[in-house]
């Protein structure tokens, strides 16, 4: 009998029948003696939009909230169906005896065949691959090692439930106000906290008030020094006429050395990357976007084997992997760190728990680089993402990073000054980030030696004028920081422990969530910065305070972990999100504020059947459809002529620009006319072919 390997992607299935000697190819699998590879396309199967339970869902009606199916159906996704049947076929053959789940090792992985074998009705017996590297040594050695595909039901169950719960809240939620505004508003347990937050931050910059403040520093040669209160160790002075006197009162005076202060500190090696980590970076190194850096690494890890599995949110690797690492640092010692690599493969450092620690890995480890060498022709972006990796890699291996800071103290004509310098006395792991400008930008500045009762000339008196700034706008990386660490917001501590590793969505998904505004038109980029929307704002103010705050998914992560680890069943947590929603639906049917929304027209979305709205884009305004992450249809605005149709009597003709001229056309029944013909009097032929042929006559072309 043969083994039936279900991969989650067409690219991950071909790596997986390489090793497996499965080189027959069929259609949407790969079949050798022992194996058989096939693969979904992401989500094969999903759950059912409404009106699979009744067709008058198929309408946006609020009459009809809350939507609760009873028991939650699974259909064939209608962009992937083709492939879903190939694997149900498979499933079916009578010469296949068991099944190996190989999708991603995690609780989407998991919800992605778990849904297809329920669909497809598998019953045979089947085990779990669960690998984070791509090279055919892992994929071995996880073929040696495959564990019980029941051992993965808690896992289901948490990732199943999870599934449901946002599909109550989200669809109902979504069609609850959106029908109440009539606009396009999406509403989800991570999406708006998210926007809560771009929102909050751009109210803190819209009600800041600048006040003012001076800041005074003495050039004494060799050093400068700035003034500062001893009392209050603030180095800011906020009366101008008080920093005039100091300016005045130490012109020309000499400053003397009252305290010199010198500490050693050692800085320890960074923790290695986790997808959310690396994004950051990305961002404040390169100005890579999220969802830039998300398919970079997915590359690395996919198409080039060159990183291990990236959407994982753990920072330490296992013991067991130790052994691995001396291969890793030979490849590197190929590159560009030759030298450095090459010397910690000759002696490979013991490593600290920053680096392993079985404890603090949930489904993957943390990313480094695989045993494979980097080909030549590695695109560049992909190559500045890979190059983070690699650094960050061979800092665990190397030293901790001493500074000595240095503190001066200086008086003169009765004001106390200050300087501080910082010498890098052993570089440790900071030299591998040499040739990498520094993250925030700053430049360290050294002293020289000073000593208590030198005394310094004051050359010249340097006094700027400025004021107190907003809080800056949140960009990729900075809005990734605090999705992460969004529980510290919370006030219950316990819900705050459960957000503390995972924060708001996953690292995989935390990309998408900032796309998904911008498509929604929450949230608009302005150069690197995110900035909401009008419509984003209001819909926030209009939102209940539980759907905007993070309490919600601290909640939720709490009763999912319950579920994975077996301490608690999944219905309880589905009846609690159930009777929630119930509540949702209530809120938004009873709220009396308005929302800004974009004009209605009364122009039907040639796609999906929604009135087109009125936009405004660069180059004037537009119409487009209002679901954009669905559909997006846009279109120029239309004149409406003062002829109404002739065939269906009703409905004024639209003009619209075609290939060979101006056209009138019923928004109604479709019927189309030459603007010309028409301007004769003459009726307009209604077939299609008729309409063709005296278009063409209008333009003189011979048909």
């Amino acid at each position: 009998m043969a083994t039936l390997v279900l991969a989650e992607k067409p690219s991950v299935g071909r790596d997986l029948a390489a090793v497996l000697g499965c080189s027959e190819a069929g259609k949407g699998y790969l079949e050798g003696s022992d194996y058989i590879v096939t693969w979904a396309i992401g989500h094969l199967v999903g759950l059912a939009d409404p009106e699979h339970y009744d067709e008058k869902f198929k309408t946006w009606d609020p009459a009809h909230l809350p939507i609760m199916p009873e028991t939650m159906r699974l259909v064939v996704l209608p962009g992937t169906k083709e492939q879903f049947y190939i694997i149900k076929k498979l499933m079916q053959r009578p010469d296949i005896g068991s099944l190996v789940v190989a999708t991603d090792a995690g609780r989407e992985g998991e919800l992605i065949a778990r849904y297809i074998m329920t669909l497809a009705g598998w019953r045979k017996p089947f085990t779990r691959l669960w690998i984070s590297s791509l090279t055919e040594e892992a994929i071995r050695d996880g073929f040696k090692a495959l564990r019980p595909g029941q051992g993965y039901d808690r896992l289901y169950k948490a990732a199943a439930a999870r599934s449901e719960a946002d599909w109550l809240v989200g669809m109902n939620g979504t069609r609850a106000y959106t029908t109440k505004f009539r606009t396009l508003l999406t509403v989800g347990r991570v999406q708006t906290p998210t926007l809560a937050m771009i929102v909050k931050r751009e109210k803190e910059i819209e009600t800041h008030v600048p006040k003012p403040f001076w800041i005074l520093t003495i050039d004494l040669g060799k050093f400068q020094a700035k003034w500062f209160d001893p009392t209050s160790k603030d180095t800011k002075i906020l009366d101008k006429q008080q920093a005039e006197r100091i300016q005045k009162q130490v012109s020309g005076a000499v400053a003397e050395v009252l305290d010199v202060t010198s500490e050693e500190k050692q800085r320890p090696h960074p923790l290695l990357y986790d997808l959310t980590e690396l994004q950051r970076d990305a961002n404040r190194y390169f100005g890579f976007t999220a969802k830039k850096t998300l398919g970079l690494a997915q590359d690395l890890y996919e198409k080039y084997k060159l990183i291990t599995y990236p959407r994982t949110d753990s920072r330490h690797i296992s013991n067991d992997m130790v052994s691995t690492l001396p291969d890793r640092l030979r490849v590197l010692s190929a590159g560009p760190y030759g030298q450095l690599a090459q010397q910690l493969c000759e002696q490979t450092p013991a490593l600290d728990k920053r680096t392993v620690d079985d404890t603090k890995i949930s489904d993957h480890h943390a990313i480094i680089p695989t045993n494979k060498p980097a080909a030549a022709g590695l695109p560049a972006d992909a190559g500045k993402v890979y190059d983070l990796v690699v650094r960050r890699f061979l800092t665990q291996f190397l030293s901790v990073e001493v500074k000595v800071n240095t503190k001066v103290e200086l008086k003169a004509n009765g004001e106390v000054f200050e300087a501080s310098g910082t010498v890098i006395k052993e570089a440790g792991w900071a030299a591998v980030y040499m040739g990498l400008k520094d993250e925030e930008g700053k430049e360290e500045t050294s002293l020289p030696p000073i000593r208590v009762g030198e005394r310094y000339p004051i050359l010249r008196v340097n006094l700027k004028a400025d004021q107190t700034k907003p809080p800056t706008r949140y960009n990729d990386a900075t809005l990734l920081s605090a999705m992460e660490g969004a529980g510290k917001l919370l006030e219950d501590e316990e819900l705050k422990e459960q957000l503390k590793d995972r924060g708001l969505g996953t690292p995989a998904t935390r990309a998408a969530i900032i796309e998904k505004l911008i498509d929604t038109e929450y949230v608009t980029r302005m150069g690197k910065y995110l900035k909401p929307t009008p419509k984003g704002i209001t819909t926030v103010s209009i939102l209940p305070e539980l759907l905007t705050s993070a309490e919600m998914t601290a909640k939720w992560e709490q009763a999912l972990t319950r579920i994975e680890s077996g301490q608690a069943e999944a219905q309880p947590f589905l009846k609690a999100i159930r009777q929630f929603t119930a509540q949702i639906v209530v809120q938004a049917k009873s709220e009396t504020r308005d929302i800004q929304k974009d004009k209605v027209s009364d122009i039907i979305c040639p796609r999906c059947s929604k009135n087109l709205v009125e936009k405004k884009g660069p180059h004037g305004k537009f119409l487009a459809c209002p679901d954009r992450e669905s559909c997006g249809h846009p279109q120029p605005i239309q004149k409406v002529s003062k002829q109404k149709c002739p065939n269906c009597k009703q409905e004024l003709m639209i003009e619209l620009k075609g290939k060979f001229g101006p056209f009138l056309k019923c928004n109604g029944c479709g019927h189309t006319m030459s603007k010309k013909t028409t301007a004769k009097g003459k009726a307009s032929p209604n077939s299609d072919r008729e309409r063709e042929r005296e278009a063409l006559k209008v333009h003189g072309r011979n048909v």
